[in-house]
């Protein structure tokens, strides 16, 4: 998990620091640059680490074979079932989440029907800005 998490923050404070447009792109460079890098240096510098260090297992010696004659079948096939698994855990996780936090709210039917939401919008967004959302705090009526 803490893996993931840095990346998004760096992501979340290109967006702050450089507004919309901007962040999204050097956002979008950096991560490219970053990727390649790391595949770079593991194909040249890091591969011949790797392999004395797996050159005494023989499970790795036939998977490194097994690569060689038919990897593009196998990272395609292997990418797909990933795909489905990771598509059916977070479709299940997401699920929960949603009976969970709609169980929490029970009179969430009340707020949606209200004609009236709290929240108060400025005239024009900035897309170079960050994105401000202002709740309205005279209309306290909508929380009963």
């Amino acid at each position: 998990m803490e893996s993931y998490v840095t990346p998004v923050l760096f992501q979340l404070g290109g967006g702050y620091l450089f507004g919309l447009p901007v962040g999204f792109v050097a956002d979008s460079i950096g991560a490219t640059v970053g990727a390649g890098s790391a595949f770079l240096l593991g194909r040249t510098i890091g591969r011949s680490f790797v392999t004395s260090k797996l050159k005494d297992y023989p499970q790795f010696r036939a998977i490194a074979i097994a690569i060689q004659r038919s990897g593009f079948k196998a990272m395609i096939i292997g990418g797909f079932v990933m795909s489905v698994v990771l598509l059916v855990c977070v479709t299940k996780v997401a699920k929960a989440a949603l009976d969970k936090a709609l169980a929490e709210n029970e009179n969430i039917d009340s707020i949606v029907a209200s004609p009236e939401l709290p929240i108060v919008a400025e005239t024009m967004a900035d897309l170079h800005q960050p994105l401000v959302i202002k709740i309205d705090p005279s209309q306290e009526d909508h929380v009963k």
